[in-house]
């Protein structure tokens, strides 16, 4: 018979050694506990304790001075009001193909309405899903274009200028859209919008110059978004937020990361940039080849709790130095719906090829030329 060289042991008893180990287990795990408390957990409570006491504080004060504080989502309305509202005073106009339909606001000439056909928000497939979304609404997404001048005597448009529509007066991939916008100053700005059969805008910028004098002018295009949108999942496994690719560089931070350090700027020759969802997307493709400058932004409190904050991407052109009497133009493109790979393979075989791959989990997705070299 083997001796058990740790003598004699009661069955049901615990093995001295096993008792031991498991008292420094409970040290460990009491002295990890209280480190955390005080290291991590204290702080923070401390941190919201105080905000909690500038929010009072805050209300106290604007109570005091006669001021009612106002909830952010009170100013929050059905989507279908504000369209509704904006469509019967004549300040929109309809475009509409086989897979997205929306309308195009002429205050500003913001797309901020467009909503998938085929795309449904949960199974019951109730309510389609809408990627652009006006403000006021709970979602707000909106595209503008425009321009920049450093002369600031030249009226140029904004977000409150009122377009016309000439010739079609509804845009489908058989019949283009133009807005026009005079500035007083005998320099008219013209856009023209097409759209394919499926989520490709055509957009083209065009300034005619009758000022008498030559002008140098930056365009522009911007996506606004105001807060995180309520679809999103924030999991690792896909992408959700910043996202494009200028040069040879990869932007796909996060929105908290943007919230933290909220500007990034590049400049390149080639690329796009815009939000993506989880299952959709929203891109400019600005003119390819020529130096442009990308920017993204946040403008908001860092932890943004009533998240109001706006991230914004953008793209500035390379100037067009317009004559006396000449005119110029600059053409882009912009992307409004679902990540969908055949449909994105079908774009390179037409020669537009600026994804590689649409989960944007992939660290090889590419932007090369258009086939046109351009």
């Amino acid at each position: 018979m083997l001796n058990n060289p740790k003598g004699p042991q009661n069955k049901d008893q615990m093995h001295p050694e096993d008792l031991r180990n498991l008292f420094i287990f409970f040290v460990l795990a009491a002295l990890l506990y209280f480190t955390y408390d005080s290291f991590v957990l204290k702080p923070q409570r401390e941190s919201m304790a105080q905000q909690a006491k500038i929010e009072r504080e805050i209300k106290a004060e604007q109570v005091a001075k006669g001021i009612t504080p106002v909830d952010p989502t009170s100013l929050i309305k059905p989507r279908e009001q504000i369209l509704e509202a904006r469509t019967t005073a004549n300040q929109r106009i309809n475009f509409d193909n086989t897979e997205i339909h929306g309308t195009i606001n002429l205050s500003g000439g913001k797309l901020d309405d467009a909503t998938l056909k085929e795309y449904f928000e949960t199974l019951e497939k109730q309510t389609n899903v809408s990627i652009l979304n006006p403000a006021q609404t709970k979602a707000p997404r909106s595209i503008e274009y425009g321009w920049l001048s450093s002369d600031s005597t030249i009226p140029l448009p904004n977000k409150s200028t009122q377009w016309q529509v000439t010739g079609n007066t509804k845009l489908s991939p058989d019949t283009p859209v133009t807005l026009i916008w005079d500035n007083g100053a005998n320099i008219r700005f013209e856009r023209t919008l097409k759209l394919d059969e499926h989520f490709m805008f055509t957009i083209t910028q065009r300034a005619i110059n009758n000022s008498g004098k030559p002008v140098t002018l930056y365009p522009y295009g911007l996506i606004a978004q105001k807060g995180i949108p309520p679809t999103y999942q924030g999991t690792w496994i896909s992408h959700e937020g910043p996202i494009g690719f200028f040069g040879e560089e990869l932007f796909n931070e996060s929105y908290k990361s943007l919230r933290k350090n909220p500007k990034a700027v590049s400049n390149a020759a080639q690329g796009w940039l815009g939000f993506t969802d989880k299952y959709w997307l929203t891109a400019l493709i600005p003119p390819q080849g020529q130096n442009v400058k990308y920017t993204y932004s946040y403008k908001g409190t860092e932890k943004d709790r009533e998240n109001i904050g706006l991230f914004q991407a953008d793209f500035l052109g390379a100037p067009l130095e317009i004559a006396a009497g000449q005119n110029a133009q600059i053409q882009s493109r912009l992307y409004v719906g679902a990540k969908r790979v055949i449909l994105l393979k079908e774009y390179e075989k037409d020669g537009n090829i600026w994804f590689k791959s649409t989960d944007f989990g992939d660290e090889k997705d590419r932007v090369v030329r258009r086939a046109n070299g351009q």
